[in-house]
């Protein structure tokens, strides 16, 4: 199986037994937006909004052939190398 990891959960969830509670929380659509890789024309005012993302397709915006919403991670990017680097003295 080379699907990733979506399918099962989405399985796990489609057979909860009737009369079972929720033990889950259900997000509104507009927290996570997922397609960032290969769907090139979502609205700026809609990603800004987001409070995940995910580059699932081709396009990453880390890989060098990969400019999909680069504009849209690169502060995270920087913003992790600063944390990461050390500090000079």
């Amino acid at each position: 199986y080379n699907g990733g990891g979506q399918a099962p959960m989405l399985l796990a969830f489609l057979a909860r037994p009737e009369g079972e509670p929720r033990d889950y929380l259900v997000f509104d659509s507009t927290w996570n937006i997922g397609d960032l890789g290969y769907m090139f024309r979502m609205k700026r005012s809609r990603l800004r909004k987001a409070a995940a993302l995910h580059w699932n397709g081709a396009a990453k915006p880390w890989r060098a052939d990969g400019q999909a919403y680069s504009w849209l991670w690169l502060p995270h990017r920087e913003a992790f190398e600063d944390t990461c680097r050390p500090e000079q003295s």
